[in-house]
């Protein structure tokens, strides 16, 4: 009887971290299969690799763990199962523990181009040059060309980075940090330089976003507000009370965000507030262009809802969609949809004006943080730690 075995997958992952399949001799000869070793070895292949060439080792190398029967999605999009032999995949590698999930289909040409395993992207941002994310688990901020590439490290020995936003020669983003005070929001040239932090001391600070001469972002905890701090560089301040703030937009010296079931407004000098919407099911994700607002209600099926800037009635572009995040180009909402299991997560457009949706691709694992520039759409995958590209979009 198969069975799938996960308790122990971190031990094997532990313990075959330390085989090299460079074939370079250097912990045993190179092999494609137990039929190349001596008789009192194996052909074994590093856990978490995809590597077509292993080592002879001995068994001993593995212990009992080469013995488990373990079902896992290959290297090749198959179900397959065994530890030690070719095309061992940890379930990061592809996003899916056994069985494999249908081959992910795409309108466009799919390209990985970032992946690192356990470092959980949650957002994006791109300039139509370059693309912005934050690594969260590693604390790490990267960019890569939207042609691909190298990946160039903005800045290492981040405490949680997390909310990224580029505008002209800067890009900029949140650190939740560990408590109540501790988060900060910092900035660094696109090129490359010295990050300077433009404000600390902040509650976990989440959504970031940039508008005329300031960069606002929504402290989670601490005092819980709508916060803002010149581009430049001066001090933080409050533009707004609330109570559960996550996203936030600006349009030119209109700044928008939401607030626990609510959709907010301000002007980027302060003052009183309106409320847009309320009644919402958590406005999770919000985005802006100069007629509209555009967010994503993230309890139950989800949806995709659009309004004017200045107020009115909602209007649902979607729904039921299962949305976590969304952008917005000059003819069509983009939006993610992790899905309710490994594998079966979507990108999906719709027009602005509402209609039939279509999917740009499916079998993702979590896609999560969405851009779109000129002629791509790009998104954080953040089980599988990769960025993706879609063109044309």
């Amino acid at each position: 009887m198969r069975v799938t075995f996960r308790r122990s997958m971190a031990q094997f992952i532990a313990v075959a971290a330390t085989l090299s399949c460079s074939g370079d001799g250097a912990s045993g000869s190179g092999c494609t299969k137990d039929a190349d070793c001596p008789s009192d070895q194996a052909c074994l292949f590093e856990v978490g690799s995809c590597s077509a060439r292993g080592e002879c080792l001995s068994l001993d190398s593995l212990g009992a763990l080469c013995g488990l029967v373990v079902t896992y999605c290959g290297c090749d999009g198959q179900t397959v199962g065994g530890l030690c032999g070719p095309g061992y995949a940890y379930g990061p590698t592809l996003g899916q523990s056994a069985p494999c999930g249908p081959p992910p289909i795409a309108r466009g040409t799919l390209t990985t181009l970032a992946e690192q395993t356990q470092s959980n992207p949650e957002c994006i941002a791109t300039d139509g040059t370059n693309v912005y994310f934050a690594e969260t688990s590693l604390g790490i901020v990267m960019q890569v060309s939207v042609e691909g590439g190298a990946l160039v490290t903005l800045a290492a020995n981040q405490s949680q980075p997390i909310g990224i936003a580029v505008a002209g020669p800067n890009v900029f983003w949140t650190t939740e940090a560990s408590g109540t005070a501790d988060g900060t929001v910092v900035t660094a040239p696109v090129g490359g330089g010295t990050p300077t932090t433009l404000a600390s001391g902040q509650g976990a600070p989440y959504g970031i976003a940039v508008g005329d001469a300031n960069v606002y972002w929504t402290n989670l905890a601490g005092n819980h507000a709508v916060m803002k701090v010149p581009i430049a560089g001066g001090t933080p301040v409050v533009l707004a009370n609330a109570t559960s703030p996550w996203a936030v937009a600006a349009y030119g010296q209109q700044v928008y965000w939401t607030d626990g079931d609510n959709v907010m407004s301000a002007t980027s000098s302060g003052g009183s507030a309106t409320t847009l919407a309320s009644g919402q099911a958590f406005p999770f994700d919000l985005a802006v262009d100069a007629t509209n607002l555009y967010w994503t209600n993230a309890r139950g099926a989800g949806a995709v809802l659009k309004m004017k800037k200045a107020g009115g009635t909602p209007i649902t572009l979607v729904a039921q969609s299962g949305t976590a995040r969304l952008a917005v180009d000059a003819s069509n909402v983009y939006f993610t949809t992790p899905g309710a299991s490994s594998n079966d997560g979507a990108v999906v457009s719709v027009p602005l004006d509402g209609g039939t949706t279509t999917t740009l691709a499916t079998g993702q694992s979590t896609p999560e943080g969405i851009a779109v520039d000129a002629n791509s759409v790009y998104w954080v995958d953040t089980y599988l730690g990769a960025v993706m590209k879609l063109h044309p979009k």
